[in-house]
C-alpha cells in the first residue's frame, strides 16, 4: 500500500486514539486533531434507536409509522451544509464542494453510529468522487474547485421568498459538527474522497455493485453507512495495523 493511501486508511480506520486506561480521547481524523468521543453509544436524547426488523442480509426494515419515526427529527440537508460552512468559515478552513459533500457525510455517519438515527433525512448517492448529498450538490454546484463563499437556501411557497436554508441545532449539536469540521476540515478534498472509497465500503457497495445489480439512483441506505461506522467503532484502533501493513 502506497504512502498516501496507507495514510487514509489510518485516518478512516482509527476512531479513537488510545490512551493509558484503554481506548479513549477521539476519533483520529487528521495531524493530532480528534472528535471527542464522549460517551460513544446510542444516546436516548433527541434522537434515539427506533426499532425495526431485519431481512435476510441483515438491513433494517421499517414499516411506514417506523420509517417516519426514523427520519422525523433528521435534518435537511442544505441547512446542515450551511452550518458545517458556517463553522468551518470560523475556524478558517475554506471548504470546496467536494469538501463539504465529504464532511457531512463523516458527520452523518458518527452521528448515526452515535444516535441510532441518521443526521440528514436526504440519502447520499454514490458519485464518482464518493457519497454526494444531491440537494446540497443543486445549491453549490456552481462553486466549481474553488471555496463555498454563499450559503444554499430554500423556497418558501407561501410568502415567495428564497431564505437561508437553517435548522435548529442545540448546543451539543453544532459542538459535535464543529468537531467533525475541524478534524476533517483539514485534510483535502481528494484524500476525504479517497477515504469514502475503500473497498466495501457503503460507496463502494453502491458504486461497484456486482452481478449485473442496479441500485435505484445510486442511493446509499442510512442503514448502511450507520453499520460502517458502528464496525469502525468496534474495531477501534486493532484495524490499523492491517490496513497499514
Amino acid at each position: 500500500m502506497g504512502q498516501r493511501v496507507a495514510h487514509v486508511a489510518i485516518a478512516w480506520w482509527l476512531p479513537f486514539q488510545r490512551g493509558p486506561h484503554g481506548r479513549q480521547g477521539g476519533i483520529v481524523a487528521s495531524r493530532g486533531h480528534t472528535i471527542s468521543r464522549a460517551n460513544f453509544r446510542p444516546k436516548s436524547g433527541r434522537l434515539h434507536p427506533v426499532a425495526g426488523s431485519r431481512n435476510r442480509e441483515g438491513s433494517l426494515v421499517f414499516t411506514k409509522h417506523q420509517e417516519r419515526n426514523y427520519l422525523s427529527m433528521a435534518f435537511e440537508a442544505r441547512a446542515l451544509a450551511n452550518q458545517i460552512l458556517d463553522l468551518a468559515e470560523e475556524l478558517r478552513l475554506p471548504l470546496t464542494h467536494m469538501s463539504l459533500h465529504k464532511i457531512a457525510y463523516f458527520a452523518h455517519g458518527w452521528w448515526s453510529a452515535q444516535h441510532g438515527a441518521p443526521l440528514v433525512a436526504e440519502e447520499f448517492e454514490a458519485w464518482e468522487h464518493g457519497p454526494v448529498l444531491p440537494s446540497v450538490y443543486g445549491a453549490f454546484k456552481t462553486a466549481g474547485r474553488k471555496p463555498i463563499t454563499w450559503r444554499a437556501e430554500k423556497f418558501d411557497p407561501v410568502t415567495q421568498i428564497r431564505t437561508k436554508a437553517s435548522a435548529d441545532f442545540s448546543t451539543d449539536d453544532i459542538a459535535f459538527l464543529k468537531n467533525i469540521v475541524n478534524a476533517y476540515g483539514r485534510l483535502n478534498a481528494l484524500t476525504l474522497s479517497d477515504m469514502t472509497h475503500r473497498p466495501g465500503s457503503p460507496w463502494d457497495c453502491v458504486w461497484n455493485a456486482g452481478g449485473g445489480r442496479v441500485t435505484l439512483g445510486m442511493r446509499i441506505k442510512h442503514e448502511a453507512i450507520r453499520a460502517e461506522f458502528l464496525q469502525n467503532v468496534s474495531e477501534g484502533t486493532d484495524s490499523h495495523a492491517k490496513l497499514a501493513s
